[in-house]
C-alpha cells in the first residue's frame, strides 16, 4: 500500500489542530510534520494536546 507524508504550518486552536491530525491519522499518512507558528492555548485543552502529539510516533510537531 503506497504511504504518504504531511507537511503543514498552522496557527489554531487546539480543538483544529486535534481534528487535522485525526483526519490524517485516519487516512493513513505514515508521517505528519506539524510546524506551529504561535503558543498553544493554555489550559487543560492546550495540555491535553501536547501530551497527544508527544505521545504519537509518527507527529513531528516544531514551534516556531
Amino acid at each position: 500500500m503506497p504511504s504518504f507524508s504531511v507537511a503543514v504550518m498552522l496557527r489554531e486552536t487546539p480543538d483544529l489542530i486535534d481534528r487535522f491530525v485525526r483526519y490524517y491519522e485516519a487516512l493513513g499518512a505514515a508521517e505528519i510534520f506539524l510546524f506551529h507558528d504561535g503558543p498553544l492555548a493554555p489550559g487543560p485543552e492546550g495540555a491535553a494536546l501536547r501530551e497527544r502529539l508527544g505521545l504519537n510516533d509518527p507527529m513531528h510537531i516544531r514551534y516556531l
